[in-house]
């Protein structure tokens, strides 16, 4: 069987997807309305981890791969939800208005930060805020936990990019939590491709890094045939593949977090964007 014979195999596949797609989005709008109607929140966080709990359990070795193409279908009904609701609207006013290029002050204090050492959004934290400390949280909502209860006076956390659109997680947070926006910043991002030292670059399988990010770079995962698979955020996604000591995958993230944890750079600007990044402060915005 050669390459045309795959290349068939795979188009007839996927026009038997798309028409499941669509009847997929078209019950999303329903939900759309449910949520309207009762004022339910787009983000159902213990649903769509279950999902994907379940598509792990039942793909077997192909559990990271399918999970990834889950969630992406999973934000973009998120994304649909939103625009029909109309969510997001407020806040993205408070945002454009809150756009600055000063440094601010925390008086000191640690401000809290979604990702790890070198990441996009670290970096942005420390533009703005150079005297402070920066607590770095796992998960976006302990950005807003770390907020809501007094343990820094502000947080950072991606909120809009360029190419792949709203980090609608982020969204969905601050119109539950309400918070102030004091602050955006919009950097220049330039994803590049990392690995082990010893890695070659035709030995790569599988590529790890944030969705947004895999996101961004989905024209050049493709082109490659590479596998895309969802991790927390970039920088911890270049502290894996360093720690993991193989040479058969590879992590998208910033140049500073490939010099950081010992990678060797295989290609840069896969996708370079621009990413906002959003400071809160408690209550409304």
């Amino acid at each position: 069987m050669d390459l045309l014979d795959l290349r068939k195999q795979i188009d007839d596949i996927d026009e038997k997807i798309i028409p499941l797609l669509i009847k997929r989005m078209n019950i999303s709008k329903q939900v759309a309305e449910y949520k309207v109607q009762r004022g339910l929140p787009v983000l159902n966080e213990q649903r769509e981890k279950e999902i994907l709990d379940d598509v792990h359990e039942k793909c077997g070795d192909q559990g990271d791969t399918i999970a990834t193409v889950f969630a992406a279908t999973m934000d973009a009904s998120r994304a649909l939800q939103h625009k029909i609701i109309g969510g997001g609207r407020e806040l993205r006013d408070a945002v454009n208005a809150a756009v600055t290029d000063e440094k601010l002050s925390s008086n000191k204090a640690a401000v809290a930060c979604a990702g790890i050492c070198e990441g996009n959004t670290d970096k942005a934290a420390k533009i703005l805020f150079p005297e402070s400390e920066i607590k770095y949280c796992k998960q976006f909502e302990d950005v807003f936990e770390a907020v809501n209860k007094g343990d820094v006076p502000f947080g950072v956390i991606p909120i809009e990019n360029s190419t792949a659109g709203s980090v609608h997680e982020a969204y969905d947070l601050m119109m539950r939590y309400k918070f102030y926006v004091v602050g955006a910043y919009s950097l220049e991002i330039n994803h590049c491709l990392c690995a082990a030292p010893d890695a070659k670059y035709e030995n790569i399988e599988k590529v790890y890094s944030h969705p947004q990010a895999l996101m961004q770079c989905s024209k050049f995962l493709k082109d490659f045939d590479f596998t895309g698979v969802n991790f927390s955020n970039t920088a911890a996604a270049a502290k894996y593949v360093a720690d993991s000591g193989r040479t058969d995958i590879a992590a998208i993230c910033p140049k500073d977090a490939a010099k950081k944890y010992g990678l060797k750079i295989l290609k840069t600007e896969i996708q370079v964007i621009t990413e906002q990044d959003l400071l809160l402060s408690p209550k409304s915005f």
